[in-house]
């Protein structure tokens, strides 16, 4: 590159450095105009054009760039960013993968691929694969990331206490570990810890909502209040912490303060869009659908058709049964974003309500390509191959092998089931602190617990997770094997995780509307207190839990495949994919079950 041509490049550099992206796309179309062969010039092009929102036209300069040097690891790297931010995945594992041949040792292409296939894939032992190899810090901070998500918290402690050792009173060390403390059931020890650290970690923007949620697991709800308010006054733009406090208001009943965060922003002048899909989902949660339009049509007016506010209005449209309005709202948004797996689903789902059940499949079958293992996507497969008629559905549900309602083993420190049921009742009791159902869950005239189950301390809790591996592992191990095109038996293994726990507590008229567990594998309750009203002999079913049913309400187009009677001691395992609910009930006695998710490792 001639002296010219430097200075030029340079002088672009340093104004996209200085957030002045047309300056600097400037500088460079003058440079490629005087020498048009030059890879980095287009490079430096395409990376101005990217900082301006201008994708279409970024990857137009990245396809010339490595036109001229298709080994430009960097711009390959760059490249499958762009794809990324787009989720786009598919492409940017092709480029990221393309940039690491390149140069195995590109540590940002490596981070950035990792966290695409954790995060956004849950694909974890690939994403874990391709960071293994680089031992710099913040690709070891990756990696405890990674293993964090995947459950394996221990692992993902062990790396942080080692890093620790080389940088003692790191405050972004401290709030890792307190976050794993947290995950593993210590959360009075990270509390402690942390409130040591103070004088380190005081000025860190995370701090006082990591202090706020073990406030808030340690049931000390007042100082949770204090601390979630504290992070707002300091980060008005934080969805998190507003998230939590109206979380908070609503399980505590405090319909006057629900949502008075958002009304403070507004106020403030620094409402934005994030802020109002935020809100907007709160009301949606609470079934108030007409201020969630409200909000929704106030953002179109501002700001236009934003594709997240056209999604919104056709999800609320669709819950609402104005089907026509949810197909054309729906149709533009996942038009807008082919590789939002959200949006696509909600489309099949209303065309399915239409009776439309072809475009779904085609739907389904693309996104099914980028997340093979999301199990909402072979839920809805498998209802459109029923209402077709098709033979796949049997093959999918598989109903004499897959599902499995057996006694829960009882171990050997328990005089018999009812001694260590009357137990685990007792501490499950105890979680149950909120006067409301969660406002994001199937819970519907209930209660149930936040968290992770496993991760509480109570010795009856840990003896419930040891018996429940027992049970799961006969499950496995009866298991036909061979089927690697089924997305359960193709997963078949001895070696399991539960990757999630927790506790539903119902009563009165309370029931589980039909749903299924997106990214589970195995999934399933265990039945711990049961009405007495629930009758293996009652023709009507009451408080009976069903498989098959959907959450679409499609009226004479339902089905159950089965439906069974919960018995104390009972434990039912399915496909994570398999549609399930329970039988409205009215009872004074109250129904608690502990339900989890398995993984396969």
């Amino acid at each position: 590159m001639s002296m010219d041509l430097q200075h030029t490049a340079n002088k672009a550099i340093s104004a996209l450095q200085a957030g002045d992206w047309q300056t600097a796309v400037a500088h460079m179309q003058q440079a490629i105009r005087l020498s048009p062969k030059h890879p980095e010039l287009f490079h430096i092009l395409a990376m101005a054009l990217k900082t301006g929102g201008h994708f279409e036209q970024a990857a137009q300069a990245f396809e010339q760039c490595l036109s001229l040097q298709p080994s430009h690891a960097i711009a390959l790297g760059n490249y499958a960013n762009l794809h990324y931010q787009q989720n786009a995945f598919a492409l940017a594992e092709k480029y990221y993968q393309q940039a690491l041949t390149a140069n195995p040792k590109h540590t940002d292409a490596a981070k950035n691929y990792a966290l695409m296939l954790a995060m956004k894939l849950q694909r974890y032992d690939d994403a874990l694969t391709v960071i293994s190899p680089f031992n710099e810090p913040t690709c070891q901070l990756i990696r405890a990331d990674i293993l964090d998500k995947k459950g394996e918290h221990e692992a993902a402690l062990n790396i942080i206490d080692a890093l620790s050792k080389a940088v003692p009173s790191n405050a972004e060390l401290l709030l890792r570990r307190g976050r794993l403390l947290r995950s593993l059931g210590f959360s009075k020890q990270a509390l402690d810890e942390l409130t040591r650290n103070r004088e380190v970690l005081q000025n860190h923007p995370e701090y006082p909502y990591l202090l706020a949620c073990l406030h808030y697991d340690e049931d000390q709800l007042s100082d949770t209040e204090t601390l979630l308010k504290e992070v707002l006054q300091q980060q008005p733009l934080n969805m998190e912490a507003h998230q939590a406090l109206n979380q908070l208001y609503w399980e505590e009943g405090r319909d006057k303060d629900f949502l008075n965060s958002y009304r403070r922003l507004r106020e403030s002048k620094q409402y934005d869009t994030k802020a109002r899909m935020s809100e907007v989902t709160a009301l949606v949660n609470a079934k108030r659908f007409d201020e969630a339009l409200q909000l929704i049509d106030e953002g179109r007016k501002t700001e236009g058709d934003l594709p997240q506010y056209l999604h919104a209005a056709g999800a609320i449209a669709s819950r609402t049964n104005q089907l026509d309005t949810a197909e054309q709202l729906l149709r533009l948004s996942a038009n807008s974003g082919p590789q939002n797996a959200r949006w696509q689903l909600d489309l099949a789902s209303v065309l399915i309500k239409q009776g439309n059940y072809q475009e779904p499949l085609v739907l389904l079958e693309s996104i099914g390509r980028m997340l093979p293992n999301n199990q909402e996507i072979w839920a809805y497969k498998g209802l459109c191959w029923r209402l077709l008629g098709d033979e796949r559905y049997q093959w999918l549900y598989d109903f004499d092998n897959l599902v499995d309602y057996s006694p829960l083993p009882i171990l050997a420190n328990y005089d018999d089931a009812e001694d260590f049921f009357s137990q685990l009742e007792q501490s499950l009791k105890r979680l149950h602190r909120a006067s409301r159902q969660p406002l994001d869950q199937s819970v519907d005239g209930g209660t149930q617990t936040m968290g992770n189950l496993f991760a509480q301390q109570y010795p009856v809790i840990q003896d419930y997770k040891q018996a429940l591996q027992l049970r799961v592992h006969r499950f496995l191990q009866g298991l036909p094997k061979g089927d690697i095109e089924h997305p359960f038996y193709r997963r078949l293994t001895q070696q399991f995780r539960f990757s999630g726990a927790w506790s539903v507590c119902l009563s009165g008229e309370g029931f589980h509307t039909n749903h299924m567990h997106p990214e589970g594998w195995l999934s399933g309750p265990c039945y711990v207190s049961v009405p007495s009203l629930c009758n293996p002999n009652d023709p009507e079913q009451k408080g009976w839990v069903t498989i098959g049913e959907t959450s679409l309400n499609l009226g004479d187009r339902e089905e159950t495949g089965l439906a069974l009677c919960p018995e104390r001691g009972m434990s039912l395992l399915f496909p994570s994919y398999m549609w399930h609910g329970t039988r409205k009930f009215y009872s004074a006695e109250q129904r608690i079950t502990a339900p989890c998710d398995v993984m396969p490792n």
